[in-house]
């Protein structure tokens, strides 16, 4: 059967020409809607430049006195500096003096980027993000805070990361219950 153009536009071929359009569509995004662990998730990644020196000893001055924060504010410029090496280093800060002063300064800066770290980080920056995330004024931000450790939570029993689980459980049951005064 020979295929000219007045067979082409006829209603019967243009009808298939969709279906098919359609259906390769609707498999693609299946397909990686599957494969989203497998080939995309490993690859999308919230990647941090090695921590400075001197913003090692700032955020260590800073985790171990109230001082250095009074004597020398933290200026915007810092917060994000503060906050990779917050994620990167697991014994910065074991006190929470430098995330309650994170907290302090900007609140909905430091909420975004545990947003982003919770959504793009590896597993050890997401269980860094909800030990930040502890720090956060209760009273203020719960109901964001709550909504992010509920988004990790899932997030983690999808993939069966227990310590995250774990961790978001313990967050979301620290967290005042219904509307704060």
């Amino acid at each position: 059967m020979k295929i000219d153009k007045p067979t082409l536009r006829s209603a019967k071929y243009q009808g298939l020409l969709i279906i098919g359009v359609l259906f390769g569509a609707a498999c693609l995004a299946v397909t990686a809607l599957f494969l989203r662990e497998i080939f995309f998730e490993k690859y999308v990644r919230e990647t941090f430049q090695p921590v400075a020196e001197h913003v090692a000893a700032r955020a260590k001055s800073l985790a171990t006195s109230r001082l250095a924060a009074e004597t020398n504010p933290v200026t915007n410029s810092e917060i994000d500096a503060l906050y990779d090496a917050w994620i990167q280093t697991d014994e910065l800060d074991s006190s929470g003096m430098l995330a309650n002063h994170l907290f302090e300064i900007n609140s909905e800066h430091m909420l975004a980027r545990c947003c982003r770290t919770l959504v793009i980080g590896n597993q050890q920056q997401r269980l860094q993000a909800l030990k930040l995330l502890e720090f956060a004024p209760a009273t203020e931000h719960a109901d964001q805070v709550r909504q992010l450790a509920e988004y990790a939570r899932e997030k983690s029993k999808r993939r069966a990361e227990d310590n995250l689980v774990t961790a978001a459980d313990g967050l979301l049951a620290r967290l005042p219950q219904g509307k704060t005064p």
